[in-house]
């Protein structure tokens, strides 16, 4: 509660300090604007994200009801409380049917107000932490997509680099820019590997897959010296399994 804003929007002047006074005495810490016509009230919303608007329905010019439309669409995840007078139940339906939270009618109870407010924020809270664990879910998502295409090139550089070793000749300048570029790939791996960390709560990537054929893709990729002899043997008759490409292949890549 000590972070939220609401509005409060009423073209009485009394309410407009006492609905204020009421939630410095009873939700300290919440920060309240005022304004006393809708068509201000959307200024404010264009440009602030409430936790919370709570208007009056009956006002000159746009009414409560109207001023509830357009915050449903400039603002719909934004909780709206609308104020009736006593006896006014079709107003109350309507507001409902509407699109608001909760209608607060007059005279009104201070306590009934402040809890529903409560409500309201403690809605609007959840659902903007909603949005950032799926904003955060994706990103992660994407993290791992991304690394994990890097991490088979990489790997396949840095098995290259060590096969240049070997077939080159031992000169000074071409070591060292091996040098740099054996360093400059363990770099872009432990960047790699960050995101992998990052990214590593989001599920794997399964699909039905030929082991066998995955695992001669992977030795394909090796780069071995001419000196290294390697026999394969696969059995004929090995299932499909349901599992993560990328993941796997890198695990026999790096075996």
């Amino acid at each position: 509660m000590t972070s939220a804003r609401v509005l409060i929007v009423d073209d009485d002047p009394a309410l407009l300090q006492a609905l204020p006074e009421t939630l410095r005495l009873r939700a300290g810490g919440l920060a309240v604007d005022t304004c006393d016509s809708a068509s201000a009230a959307l200024d404010r919303i264009a440009t602030t994200d409430y936790d919370a608007i709570i208007s009056d329905i009956k006002m000159p010019g746009m009414d409560g009801l109207a001023l509830l439309a357009e915050v449903r669409a400039l603002r719909p995840d934004t909780p709206t409380l609308l104020i009736t007078g006593h006896g006014e139940h079709s107003l109350a339906v309507q507001a409902l049917r509407g699109g608001a939270y909760d209608f607060i009618q007059k005279p009104i109870d201070r306590e009934y107000f402040v809890a529903s407010l409560n409500r309201a924020i403690h809605t609007r809270q959840l659902s903007r932490r909603v949005k950032e664990l799926d904003r955060l879910a994706f990103l992660g998502q994407l993290a791992g997509g991304i690394s994990h295409e890097l991490r088979n090139p990489l790997g396949v550089i840095k098995n290259s680099v060590y096969y240049l070793r070997i077939v080159l000749p031992a000169e000074d300048k071409v070591g060292r820019h091996l040098d740099i570029l054996e360093r400059e790939v363990d770099r872009a791996t432990r960047i790699v590997t960050d995101l992998l960390d990052f990214a590593r709560t989001a599920p794997p990537a399964r699909a039905t897959a030929d082991l066998s054929a995955l695992v001669r893709d992977c030795l394909e990729r090796l780069p071995l010296a001419d000196s290294i002899t390697v026999t394969l043997k696969l059995a004929e008759d090995l299932p499909k399994l349901l599992i993560d490409h990328d993941q796997l292949g890198s695990v026999l890549s790096n075996l």
